[in-house]
């Protein structure tokens, strides 16, 4: 009577027909296999059973292409059904082939948990059409599903309906059955493996994170890796850049390629430094990953886990300048990395704020370049794939530019547009400025804690006068040459090891011309949190009235070299005056010297027919401000209205020119109203 009874119950679990009972069933075998894995302690099973279970929460809200997700979820049922099987039937530990083959099916699962989920959301399956990444992937889970139907023998979904049948009946007795038996019985295993050595290989599947859908811009420097690995099985790469440039996406884009999958299999591990702030911590985080057990010599317990086989294994270690900046610990740091360098089976990849790479190691050629900002196209690209932004949006570039063509920013900054305006955003921009982008509670999510970490360095904290030079390079957009520095007698200690420092930790870059800058993210957080100290200031406008003093008189001719030089120069000269502007307190200070050098500027505007249309707008208020001082306004006011002549801007031009003439006139200024002769327009003569 009780076969019968199962048979009934068998013939009730057979291969569901329905969606309804796929979810049901494919539920059931996942807390199946779950109880397994607690029973067994292999890692990998856990996992497997916790992605089948996402998989199918997810495929139930699917929107888009529902019957390849169906179909693949229903091939997953059959898997686990094969793999719950295959535990029950083995009376020891599983081979490590087996082992070896589950890790692969559990890479599987995370390729068809993103499969699935981009057919839930419309933009995000958008998006990555876009990038003809879901024909790719749905092509790469085909093949690692077929893959995983041959290896595991399953020929149909009929064989899993008995097995299933049991261990619903079952499943608290087979659970002690299990334990009982793993707590009697030793695997048969390769000489010098342990069964806890599998059970770590497996676990570290499981804390890969997953490659970024959105990844844009950075192919060349992909492919670059990814060739160096091909051809070197022990490869030694460094990728270096400041915050918020993409390293550890990049790093992420290359773990997941199909080519690196290939070579290293299971053996890919990625773990995160920004906790490990010493040598020892940094061993201690390592171990940690492995499961390693604490020992007196930890790092020795690293190189024997990973030297134990000779198979390929990829480490990336993120956020690497963590232990390895702080001076004291750095020569500890760096002999460890080179014993795991020692081991001819293992590629290793760093990320790492700046432009410096640790020593003793034979780091391998050709280096790869510091990452850079983003192409104008990739950074456009990448807004429009995470925001349903209108093409014709006329405020799209000007937001774009003050990200700079960092992705940090530049992804910041599209999320904020999925629910805002872009006019909206740049009216807040004014107002918050990098705290607009820094409402994440995580480092990988705040613009303005990711510049924080790098200002907060060892170096930095080292070279405290560093931090001043990056207040001066804020008020330079077009940064400044070595050279200059020199010249502007700054009151700062030891002026190029400051701009070494922040190059070498890529706070500020070098550009084709040799010039320091900062990006622009860096530049607004910067002048919010560090605004340069008044001697500093002192010293960059004394340069700006440098330039701007060419003429003796009112109409001398520049020399070229003069012209050359101002050109060079003026979008700096516009950012220290801005700045001037607005914390100005009194323009009376210093008998009026910013408000004479704000009038030297318009000379040369005028005469060299170059200059900013924002900044004029910027410049009325002065007026009101300099109360009975006739000449003053009467000279801001003529330029004001020859240049709104040139540049044609919402001022009126015509009354900015009578009422310059009428200050000239009440101060009885005879020089000035010949001065506004020239610029007054000739059909008022």
């Amino acid at each position: 009577m009780e076969l019968i009874i199962r048979a009934q119950r068998a013939q009730q679990l057979k291969a569901p027909s329905k969606a309804d009972d796929l979810l049901e069933y494919g539920a059931t075998a996942a807390r199946m296999l779950k109880e397994i894995a607690e029973a067994t302690g292999v890692p990998c099973l856990k996992t497997i059973a916790g992605l089948t279970t996402l998989i199918i929460q997810t495929v139930q809200t699917v929107r888009y292409n529902k019957d390849e997700c169906m179909r693949m979820t229903e091939h997953t049922y059959w898997l686990i059904c094969a793999i719950i099987n295959i535990c029950k039937n083995t009376e020891a530990e599983l081979p490590p082939d087996m082992v070896r083959n589950i890790e692969q099916f559990q890479d599987t699962l995370q390729k068809l948990l993103s499969y699935v989920r981009m057919h839930v959301d419309s933009r995000l399956l958008q998006r990555v059409i876009k990038h003809m990444h879901v024909s790719s992937l749905l092509s790469d889970c085909n093949k690692a599903i077929q893959h995983a139907l041959d290896v595991f023998g399953v020929q149909s979904h009929v064989i899993t309906a008995v097995t299933l049948a049991e261990i619903q009946e079952n499943a608290a007795r087979r659970h002690q059955e299990t334990m009982d038996v793993l707590s009697s019985k030793q695997a048969v295993l390769p000489a010098g493996t342990t069964l806890e050595d599998l059970r770590r290989s497996s676990s570290t599947l499981s804390l890969l994170p997953a490659s970024p859908l959105i990844f844009t811009g950075r192919d060349k420097e992909q492919q670059e890796i990814i060739t160096i690995m091909q051809n070197n099985t022990a490869a030694r790469i460094v990728v270096l850049g400041p915050g918020g440039i993409g390293k550890t996406s990049l790093a992420l884009s290359v773990l997941h390629d199909h080519s690196i999958v290939d070579i290293f299999g299971t053996r890919r591990y990625f773990i995160s430094c920004d906790a490990a702030i010493t040598a020892d911590s940094l061993v201690s985080t390592i171990a940690k990953y492995f499961n390693l057990e604490e020992k007196l010599k930890l790092s020795n317990a690293i190189i024997g886990y990973l030297n134990r086989s000779k198979e390929p294994a990829l480490m990336i270690l993120d956020n690497f300048e963590t232990p390895w900046e702080i001076p004291e610990h750095r020569s500890k740091v760096e002999n460890f990395l080179a014993l795991l360098a020692n081991i001819s089976s293992l590629s290793i990849v760093l990320t790492m704020r700046g432009i410096e790479r640790p020593g003793n190691i034979r780091w391998t050629r050709p280096f790869l370049a510091p990452l850079e900002p983003l192409a104008d196209d990739a950074t456009e690209e990448i807004f429009r794939d995470i925001t349903d932004i209108n093409d014709d949006d006329p405020d799209l570039m000007k937001l774009l530019k003050l990200t700079d063509n960092l992705p940090l920013a530049v992804t910041l900054m599209a999320h904020l547009a999925e629910s805002e305006t872009c006019t909206n955003i740049l009216s807040r921009w004014e107002q918050e400025s990098t705290s607009l982008l820094s409402d994440g509670m995580d480092k990988i999510s705040s613009l303005e804690k990711s510049i924080s970490m790098s200002i907060s360095s060892p170096r930095m904290k080292n070279t405290p006068d560093a931090l001043e030079l990056l207040s001066l390079l804020s008020l330079l957009p077009d940064g400044i040459s070595e050279a200059t520095l020199l010249q502007m007698k700054l009151p700062l200690n030891n002026v190029p090891k400051c701009r070494f420092i922040l190059i070498s930790t890529s706070l500020a870059y070098v550009d084709g011309q040799g010039r320091a800058k900062a990006l622009a993210p860096i530049r607004a957080y910067t002048r919010t949190y560090h605004p340069p100290r008044n001697e500093s200031l002192q010293s960059l406008n004394s340069y700006v009235n440098q330039l701007l003093n060419i003429w003796t008189a009112y109409y001398d001719y520049p020399s070229q070299h003069q012209i050359d030089a101002i050109s060079k120069e003026l979008g700096n000269i516009y950012s220290i005056l801005d700045y001037d502007l607005q914390i100005a307190q009194d323009f009376a200070d210093n008998n009026f010297q910013l408000v004479n050098t704000v009038i030297s500027l318009f000379r040369i505007m005028d005469w060299m027919a170059i200059g900013s249309i924002d900044f004029l707008l910027s410049l009325g208020s002065i007026v009101k401000q300099l109360g009975n001082q006739k000449l003053l306004q009467g000279q801001i006011l003529c330029y004001l209205g020859a240049l709104s002549e040139i540049y044609i801007t919402s001022r009126d031009a015509e009354k900015d020119l009578q009422d310059a003439y009428d200050c000239f006139e009440s101060v009885g200024a005879l020089n000035e109203q010949g001065m506004y002769c020239f610029v007054l327009p000739v059909d008022t003569w």
